[in-house]
Formats: structure tokens, sequence, C-alpha cells
């Protein structure tokens, strides 16, 4: 049953409840409200004292509104619990977030990602991004390693401000970064299947590269060393300056996932055949998280632009440089 609670008994409950799951002293957490300058300019915050250093204490600061509005629209509390539990447990052993005001020490870690712009919605409305016909191209920090891996997350707006910096300044640098956080390659269908420790091939440092029109016909598995978040790929401008090359021109762009992209000829497969092949994978996934588009893409090599497409219909086009919206 969802218990109306107001604001103020809300961020109560959230703050008693995250003394209890934490363990910690009741004054390692405590509620700000909004002020016009400051830590809390962006709105009403719970922090809560992560972990304390030779340098001082790691606060991570939670912005309870936003929650509360989540609640009002019907969330139940025990999800927003578990929501801030994750956050927390992310953010509490996370090396690079401490730096994350001062962008000369963090914008190494910087690199995009790419997200469903309507399934995620929610979550990107204080995000960093760019829209790209119905993807978000998404600004994340890598902020440290945890036990179960490399961890990251989405950098909100307030950091733009705080660094004093344009956000398609700081995506198109983030866009170049990226390509050495996460290096493209190409992946063979067949040797993904059948051989142990394939892990793609450099095609850009390999001199000459083939690419046959049967496998420009069936499709290039395009992704990032380690198969990870590999869809950002296909916006490196040395990558498409090179797949330009590969198909002698424009190609179609099929998203299987937000892990790789499939590149077709436009010269030798037809939209509705791709459009189909989408469908088919999407209806396949086995993790929702990792949908990326039901639509197909081209790119065009005399406009130098993406174009969204659905049957004969070109729904919107976006420029690859982070400079301007459309």
């Amino acid at each position: 049953m969802h218990v109306n609670l107001t604001y103020e008994q809300f961020v109560q409950e959230l703050r008693n409840w995250i003394i209890k799951a934490t363990h910690l002293p009741e004054d390692y957490v405590f509620f700000k409200k909004k002020e016009k300058t400051g830590i809390t300019a962006n709105g009403d915050r719970l922090f809560v004292v992560c972990a304390e250093t030779d340098s001082g204490k790691d606060i991570c600061g939670i912005f309870v509104e936003e929650l509360y509005q989540d609640y009002a629209e019907g969330t139940s509390m025990e999800n927003i619990e578990a929501r801030v539990k994750c956050d927390l447990d992310r953010v509490g052993n996370m090396e690079n977030t401490r730096y994350l005001n001062d962008y000369e020490k963090v914008k190494e870690h910087l690199f995009l990602g790419l997200l469903n712009l309507d399934q995620h919605r929610h979550e990107l409305k204080n995000a960093v991004y760019k829209t790209m016909g119905d993807i978000a191209i998404t600004l994340y920090v890598h902020a440290g390693t945890l036990k179960n891996g490399i961890t990251y997350l989405k950098v909100r707006s307030e950091y733009l401000e705080a660094w004093g910096l344009e956000k398609d300044d700081v995506l198109h640098e983030a866009l170049l970064n990226s390509y050495r956080i996460l290096p493209p390659r190409i992946y063979d269908f067949k040797k993904m299947m059948y051989t142990p420790g394939y892990a793609g091939e450099d095609f850009l440092n390999m001199d000459p590269y083939f690419i046959s029109d049967k496998k420009k016909k069936e499709g290039i598995c395009l992704s990032v060393k380690g198969l990870s978040n590999g869809a950002v790929a296909v916006l490196y401008p040395g990558v498409i300056k090179k797949l330009v090359e590969f198909m002698d021109g424009g190609f179609y762009v099929v998203f299987s996932s937000v892990h790789e992209a499939l590149i077709y000829s436009s010269k030798l497969c037809s939209l509705e055949e791709l459009e189909n092949l989408l469908r088919t994978s999407n209806a396949r996934m086995t993790f929702q998280k990792e949908f990326l588009t039901d639509k197909v893409y081209y790119y065009c090599k005399e406009e130098d632009k993406f174009i969204m497409l659905r049957g004969s219909m070109k729904m919107l086009v976006t420029t690859i440089r982070m400079d301007e919206e459309n």
C-alpha cells in the first residue's frame, strides 16, 4: 500500500533508512535545503559521508526533491531505497568522483555512451547528453573500480557550470577521449563463436584491411575493445571515414544493442530487410536495458550526417560533431 508522506516526512524517513542501512553515525547523514549559491544551489540534498581519507571526507549528495517527485507519482519507498542503496554502493569507493568539480583532473576519465532517449528519459533529466534521433549521446565518468569491476556514472548538467564550459565542447572532447578509452574493433561473427580469446580486429591500424561484398551485405559488427557499450564507436571520426571507404559511400547502421552497431552497404541491402532484422533482434533481446533503438540509421557521406529512418521517411538529421543541435 502506498502511504502518502509529506515532503518533510519523506526526507526524514529516507534519512532514517540510510542511517540504518549503512550503520553510519547520525551526524554522517544530514539534510540541507536549496540555497542561491554553494553546494545546494541545484536543490535540496541529503548528504552522506561515504568515506574518510587523509585529505578529508568523501561526501555523496542525494537530490531528494527528484526522489520525492518519483514517490508522489507512485514509485514505492522500497524502490527508492533500493536506488539510493545502489548509488551509495557505487559511489562509496570511487576515486574519480572526488574530483568532479575539477575538469582538468577528471577530463581524461570522461567518455560517451548511447542510451535510448525514451526508455531512459527520467534518468537523463539532469544528465549531460545530446540527442541523435531517438538516441541520447550521454556523458559518463569512469568513476573507479569496485569488487565487481569498473563502474561509471552519468555526469550531471550542474558540473558544466562548475567547469565553466559549454556542453558541446565537453561532449566533443569526450568523444575523442572515448576513442582512447574504448578503442574501436570490428568483430567477425564466426570467430566470436568459435575462436577462444578472440578480441576483434584493430581495423584502423591494419593496412590493407579488406571487406568483401559478401560481408558488406551480411553486416560488419562494429564495437569497441571488450564489447561493452560499443555502439558509440560508430561516432568516432576516424571510424566513419574508414567505413565510408569500405562501403564506397554512405552506409546503413543497425544498432542491435548498446554494445554494437551492425554496418551494411546501402548499395547491397534494402532498408526493409534491415528493419525486419532489427525488429527480430530486439524481440530476442535478453536484457531490456541493452535495447538502444528500433530505428535504422543511414550515414550520408555528402552531408556528413546521420539520418534516422522509418521506412522511406527521413525522420531526423543529426550531425556527428558535438557543436550543434538539430
